[in-house]
């Protein structure tokens, strides 16, 4: 049976690797996605660290959480608790507001330290996702 398509060819010509002129350009492809590749393992390796934290392998974006929680916790009761001043009447007690601020200080360290924490592994994400994409775009 006689076939009437035209007959095309694809947009993009692959390269021949067995070809000598194309030696050199594969080369250099592979060359690249050898780097691309430790890149992404890289990625990986700092995601993983920040999930399996330290020797105990806590995820630290829970354990930056659970400091603050803590924190802001011994705050509350530090400002509820009154310290009696040379007196022994309930009217000259005084608050401990200095240990407070400072508490509040570091309660609000951590937070902002996660956050960067949560920005920074979105963005290892992202560069990984654009990685991956060129990396695997480079064989087609």
């Amino acid at each position: 049976m006689k076939a009437n398509n035209p007959f095309t060819f694809p947009k993009e010509i692959l390269i021949d690797r067995f070809l000598y002129e194309n030696k050199k350009n594969l080369k250099e492809m592979l060359q690249e996605n050898k780097v691309l590749k430790a890149k992404l393992l890289k990625i990986d390796d700092e995601i993983a660290k920040m999930h399996e934290y330290g020797k105990t392998k806590s995820d630290l974006l829970k354990t930056l959480e659970t400091c603050a929680e803590f924190i802001d916790e011994q705050a509350d009761n530090m400002a509820d608790d009154f310290i009696e001043v040379h007196s022994d009447t309930s009217i000259d007690k005084i608050e401990d507001c200095g240990d407070v601020s400072e508490l509040r200080k570091v309660s609000e360290i951590l937070k902002k330290y996660q956050e960067n924490c949560i920005l920074r592994i979105e963005a290892l994400k992202k560069k990984k996702q654009f990685i991956k994409v060129t990396y695997l775009s480079s064989y087609f």
